[in-house]
């Protein structure tokens, strides 16, 4: 949850919005990391994505996977997807700056 937060506070800054015992955790345990992410180069992009991919949650696809392909093994194509499509989002914000 704290990484997810680390994500959410890299990405728009509200700190005033945030108890004060969360936030001395939240520091405590990922302030390097946010602390890199705030300066939008490559190395920050690759802590987003480590990141999201630790905390974020176990997607499922709503499609019944192809019985024609038995030994291919799409248990993580959900969460590819929400990886990929979280770190496009990211790069454009990145990009804006």
């Amino acid at each position: 949850m704290y990484a997810l937060h680390a994500v959410c506070l890299s990405l728009c800054p509200q700190t005033e919005l945030v108890d004060e015992s969360v936030n001395s955790q939240l520091r405590e345990k990922y302030g390097e990391k946010m602390m890199r992410m705030q300066r939008f180069d490559d190395e920050a992009f690759g802590v987003y994505d480590e990141l999201f991919s630790y905390a974020c949650p176990k997607f499922i696809t709503p499609s019944a996977p192809s019985f024609e392909e038995p030994l291919v093994n799409y248990n993580q194509d959900a969460y590819r997807l929400q990886l990929k499509m979280f770190l496009y989002e990211v790069k454009q914000q990145m990009n804006q700056l």
